[in-house]
């Protein structure tokens, strides 16, 4: 519930126009994180501009699809919550799923740093 209110608090924060906290990254050892991109990409997504979504960072759309069943896991009955969470943590573990979108996003960030360089 915490997580998804400081989710919700960053992206309200940046529709509005206001500030929000910045990544330390670039800051501190001058390179790109993974995420860097990202809320403007779903920001970008949500308003419907997709490719513009895209050209920011290729995993907003997987971050609003998380969000998305992050926001319905939160609003379900707890019995069938707890049901949901069973399901997908079995699901999680035979597929590899989050190794895989973690491998993926890792690969993503080290062509983004590449191509930055160049």
């Amino acid at each position: 519930m915490l997580l998804l209110g400081v989710i919700v608090l960053h992206l309200g924060l940046n529709v509005a126009g206001l500030w929000s906290w910045q990544c330390p990254l670039p800051t501190t050892i001058g390179i790109d994180c993974p995420g860097c991109g990202l809320t403007r990409s779903v920001i970008s997504l949500l308003h419907g501009r997709i490719w513009v979504s895209l050209s920011e960072h290729l995993f907003g759309g997987v971050a609003v699809c998380f969000g998305l069943l992050l926001v319905i896991n939160v609003l379900l009955p707890e019995r069938i919550r707890m049901r949901y969470i069973a399901t997908v943590k079995k699901w999680e573990l035979s597929s590899g799923f989050m190794q895989i979108v973690l491998g993926l996003w890792l690969v993503y960030w080290l062509f983004r740093l590449v191509q930055h360089a160049y």
